[in-house]
């Protein structure tokens, strides 16, 4: 038992499967899997990848991750006359018997001239991996990672097994760091970070030098989500020196030299002209997300006419999957001028809803939903940095303990927070300078009721943000903040309660600060006047 924890020990033990599966097939005592597909050629790392998407046990899983979580030295190595195959005109073959980073950037040159080839999606879902593995045995690595990839990890692994029998090539390291930086993809979980990290040999993997720090940038990201220091895969690169050139070799690199074209710049949705100027564009490419914009701009000019809003519908169940971040739930997610503005974020650990911090996806949000707990415990503070780090966000739903933090932290942009839980925010707030509006959670059928009367206040006014009456019998619980004394109903409350708190407070039902029957004010509140 003394070994069962060594690193060392599951790292052998998952380089013997890995070696067993070269053969086509991995058995033991509990598992007995016939590959269907040859990995003989392939890296440790992407066999132990692999086999994490078959049912190996627990034991094999664990131990596949330290593979990939240890020091592997690359397999790449340069094959063939890299002269002859340039007079050839084979540039791919070139690059794989020399690795030359000048010839890689001539390759990415080559290929930049060439557009994405758009892969025709069945209509039926259960036929997409199948017409997409047939096509990416042939498609360019950036037509590859583009469009509509799985809603789960291990079935992007398993796409990546087309992908793993093509020739090393430069245009699959920057395809895959351009896959990586896609918001749109689900992979946020402590479990995906596996399929990170196999992306990460992958990009190591193609033998492209030049691509050293965006994998380093990459691999330290996972190193995030896996909460762990060490980088494997960019030391591996690091020490792979690619061959010297002989001087005729470098001038026929030379000679096949062309200009990149130029970068279309990047559409901005931030702003209400902005997205006008994307909507035209988008709507020249065929992209139905320019449609959206222009139907919900006129929704909001000329009001919401039959037509538009059953376009706008047609439109939203048709792509909400892909315009929805995949960080937020997507019955949750609306949709203003084209653009989600609203949404609850939705996660399984602290440390996947940390990695949403400063998320581009998310920058569109003026409103979100954080809860304060998933399938493990959520820091508050980590919730206050996911809030600093997006500046449109102006109302956050969460709890009591994070809307503290954000009160005594540095100043974010909220202007109003709904607070579940019963912890009073603190008189000082530096964090929160535009505050406005603080709600509590919402209380069915319970009318909530305060005052702004400076007499009725006078008794209260010294408690600075605290209880200052709590009556458990009633079933209610008065607080004070600023010129404001609100009800808090506790589990059990029923109005009869509260009219005897008020009673007994010199308060009375005609001060309503919150009308019970609009959904957007529902609840008690502080009102920051």
């Amino acid at each position: 038992m003394e070994n069962f924890f060594d690193p060392a020990t599951w790292v052998a033990q998952a380089r013997a499967f890995c070696e067993q599966a070269r053969t086509g097939r991995v058995t033991d005592d509990y598992v007995d899997i016939e590959l269907p597909y040859s990995v003989a050629a392939w890296p440790q790392p992407w066999i132990a990848a692999d086999l994490l998407t078959y049912d190996i046990g627990s034991g094999h899983d664990a131990e596949m991750c330290t593979l990939l979580n240890a020091e592997n030295a690359l397999t790449v190595r340069p094959e063939g006359d890299v002269d002859a195959l340039l007079a050839a005109g084979d540039l791919e073959g070139a690059y794989g018997a020399c690795f030359a980073p000048e010839l890689a950037e001539v390759i990415e040159a080559h290929d930049a001239h060439v557009p994405i080839t758009k892969l025709e999606e069945p209509k039926k879902k259960r036929d997409l991996e199948k017409a997409w593995a047939a096509a990416a045995v042939k498609l360019s690595p950036r037509s590859a990672f583009a469009g509509t990839w799985p809603s789960k990890w291990k079935d992007a692994q398993r796409r990546m097994r087309v992908l793993y029998a093509r020739e090393r090539s430069p245009l699959f390291a920057i395809a895959a760091l351009a896959f990586a930086d896609r918001e749109d993809l689900g992979y946020t979980s402590i479990a995906a970070g596996t399929f990170w990290q196999a992306i990460c040999w992958f990009v190591a993997e193609q033998g492209d030098v030049r691509q050293l720090e965006a994998l380093e940038a990459l691999e330290r990201r996972v190193c995030a989500i896996e909460e762990r220091k060490e980088l494997f895969a960019t030391p591996a690169l690091r020490a792979f020196t690619p061959p010297p050139l002989t001087d005729r070799t470098r001038a026929a690199i030379a000679a096949l030299a062309v200009a990149k074209p130029a970068v279309k710049p990047t559409l901005s949705l931030a702003s209400a002209i902005e997205r006008g100027v994307a909507a035209d564009q988008l709507l020249l490419d065929g992209d139905p997300r320019g449609e959206l914009i222009v139907v919900q701009q006129q929704i909001s000019a000329r009001g919401p006419t039959k037509d538009l809003l059953k376009q706008q519908k047609q439109l939203l169940k048709k792509h909400a999957k892909a315009w929805c971040p995949s960080m937020v739930d997507r019955e949750t997610c609306i949709f203003r001028a084209g653009v989600p503005v609203a949404g609850r974020l939705q996660f399984y650990s602290d440390v996947e809803l940390r990695s949403f911090a400063g998320a581009k996806a998310l920058a569109t949000f003026e409103t979100l939903e954080i809860p304060g707990a998933s399938m493990g415990p959520i820091e508050p503070s980590t919730i206050a940095t996911v809030v600093r780090s997006l500046p449109a966000l102006r109302r956050v739903i969460t709890i009591d303990e994070a809307g503290i933090e954000l009160a005594r932290g540095a100043a974010c942009e909220v202007e109003h927070l709904t607070l579940e839980g019963s912890r009073a925010l603190p008189a000082k707030r530096p964090g929160l300078p535009k505050l406005r509006r603080v709600d509590g959670v919402a209380a069915p059928e319970i009318s909530i009721v305060g005052t702004t009367d400076p007499a009725s206040f006078a008794n209260l006014a010294k408690t600075h943000a605290a209880v200052v009456l709590a009556a458990d019998e009633l079933g209610w619980e008065l607080w004070a903040a600023n010129r404001v004394v609100t009800a808090r109903p506790l589990p059990g409350a029923k109005p009869a309660g509260l009219d005897a708190l008020l009673a007994s407070a010199g308060l009375t039902r005609e001060a309503v600060v919150v009308d019970p029957t609009d959904p957007a004010t529902l609840g008690y509140a502080l009102s920051m006047k």
